[in-house]
C-alpha cells in the first residue's frame, strides 16, 4: 500500500509550513534588515532588554552568537526539503515500501541478539507516554525565550531548519529500509495499527529523532548564550533525560528496537548540533570582519599578578 491521502498530505502541510517560515527570514536577511546591538554584558540581561516589544522581533538578531545568512539557510532548507520531497515521491509514486501485512509469522531467531534482548510486545499506556515525553522534548528549546527578544526569531529558523532536516532524514530512512516493529514478533498485535501501514516503519525511531534535536539544540543554543550560567548544566541535564526516557518508553511499548532509538537519536543529536553551529560560525566571520573593517589591532602586553606572569590582549 502506497502512504495513504491523509498521510500525504499532512507531510506536505508540514513541509509547507517549514519552508514558509525559513525562507520568510531568508528574504527578511536579503532585504537588508538592520542589525541590533548585543544585549549581553557577561551573558546577564537588562531590564530593558527583556521588555517585551514586538518592534524588536528582527530576523538580523544581534549578530553576537548565532547569525542568519541566506545562502547557509537556503542549502540547509533545501536539504530538508529534497529529502522529504524525495521521501514522498518514492512513496507516493513507487512500491518501494509496501504496508499491506500478508500475515507472515516473524521469527525472533532472525532479530540480533542485541536488539532481541531488549525488544518488547506492544503496550499501548507505554506508547502513549512515549508519546508525551516526545512533545515535551520537542518543546525543550522554549527555554531559550529566556534570551532577549532580538534572538528569537534566529532561534526560531534555526530550530525549525534542525527539525526539518532530522524529519526528512529519518522519514527516508523508514521509506527505504522498511523495517518491522517489534510488535510484530508476538502473538498479541495491535490489528489498527497494521492496517494503518505502521506495522513495518521501525527504523529509526521518529520520536527518538525528534526528541534528541529538541534535547540538543536546546542544550547547545543555551549554553552557548548564557555560558557562565549554572542554569545550562539545568537544562542539558533535563533535556537529555526526557529524550533518553522518550526512547526508553519506545522500546518499552514494544514499537522500537535498541538500535532504532538508536540511530535515532544519532540523527536528532547531530542535526540539533550542526545547525546552530553552523550559524555560529556566521555569527564569527561577522565579528571578524567588522574587527577588520573597523582598523582594530591587537597588542600584547606581558601583565604581572600575584602568583606568576600572564598576558594582557588589549584592541585599539
Amino acid at each position: 500500500m502506497k502512504l495513504t491521502e491523509s498521510a500525504f498530505f499532512k507531510r506536505l502541510l508540514f513541509i509547507t509550513l517549514s519552508v514558509f517560515f525559513i525562507f520568510s527570514a531568508i528574504t527578511a536577511e536579503t532585504s537588508g534588515c538592520s542589525s541590533v546591538n548585543a544585549y549581553f554584558i557577561k551573558n546577564s540581561i537588562s531590564k530593558e532588554s527583556s521588555a517585551f516589544d514586538f518592534r524588536r522581533l528582527t530576523f538580523a538578531g544581534s549578530g553576537e552568537f548565532f547569525k542568519l545568512d541566506p545562502l547557509t539557510d537556503s542549502i540547509i532548507a533545501g536539504t530538508g526539503v529534497t529529502l522529504l520531497g524525495t521521501e514522498l515521491a518514492l512513496s507516493k509514486l513507487s512500491n518501494i515500501k509496501n504496508n499491506v501485512w500478508d500475515g507472515t509469522t516473524f521469527n525472533k531467531d532472525g532479530v540480533p541478539s542485541f536488539d532481541r534482548f531488549f525488544m518488547q510486545p506492544f503496550s499501548k499506556g507505554l506508547n502513549i507516554t512515549g508519546d508525551i515525553f516526545q512533545y515535551v522534548g520537542l518543546l525543550m528549546p522554549a527555554v531559550l525565550m529566556a534570551s532577549p527578544m532580538e534572538e528569537w526569531l534566529t532561534v526560531g529558523v534555526m530550530y525549525a531548519e534542525s527539525v526539518l532536516v532530522a524529519y526528512g532524514v529519518k522519514e527516508l530512512a523508514k521509506s527505504i529500509v522498511s523495517r518491522a516493529r517489534p510488535y510484530m514478533y508476538y502473538d498479541d498485535k495491535p490489528i489498527d495499527l497494521i492496517q494503518e501501514g505502521d506495522w513495518n516503519e521501525s527504523f529509526p525511531s521518529g520520536h527518538s529523532t525528534l526528541a534528541f534535536v529538541g534535547a540538543t539544540f536546546a542544550s547547545y543554543v543555551f549554553s552557548k548564550y548564557f555560558s557562565d550560567s549554572p542554569w545550562k548544566y539545568v537544562v542539558t541535564a533535563a533535556s537529555y533525560s526526557i529524550a533518553t526516557a522518550t526512547a526508553v518508553f519506545r522500546v518499552a511499548g514494544g514499537k522500537h528496537f535498541f538500535t532504532d532509538v538508536l540511530t535515532g537519536a544519532a540523527i536528532g543529536t547531530a542535526t540539533g548540533f550542526l545547525v546552530p553551529w553552523l550559524h555560529s560560525l556566521r555569527a564569527e566571520k561577522n565579528s571578524a570582519e567588522a574587527l577588520q573593517a573597523s582598523g582594530a589591532s591587537k597588542e600584547v602586553e606581558p601583565l604581572l599578578y600575584m602568583g606568576g606572569f600572564g598576558i594582557k590582549i588589549s584592541l585599539r
